[in-house]
């Protein structure tokens, strides 16, 4: 329904192994097992920000405390998530995580 509403694809030619997706993001959630982004792109022409849950490794808690990161802060991420022979992602991971700044007062 989402595929036709919005006129793009919501899965990946089933070739495609693994997506990897980088911007800016906004942390709106934190905890022990995972992460929710959600990306910052001032030019979609319509109010809709994609919301990526990152689930959190061995390798992403690591990056997530030597980096401090914390809810709302905004962050360059890099996150992937493998693909099913679906076409549909999996789990997604972090890649890279950078604090650019933060909205905390």
């Amino acid at each position: 329904m989402v595929s036709h509403l919005l006129n793009f694809s919501t899965v990946q030619d089933p070739r495609t192994k693994k997506v990897i997706k980088s911007n800016f993001f906004k942390v709106t959630d934190l905890d022990d097992d995972e992460i929710e982004l959600t990306e910052i792109d001032k030019n979609i022409e319509i109010d809709l920000n994609l919301i990526v849950w990152v689930d959190i490794d061995e390798k992403g808690r690591n990056l997530i405390s030597e980096k401090l990161i914390a809810i709302d802060d905004i962050v360059i991420a890099e996150v992937y998530s493998n693909v099913a022979i679906d076409g549909q992602t999996q789990l997604w991971f972090l890649n890279r995580i950078d604090k650019v700044g933060s909205e905390k007062s």
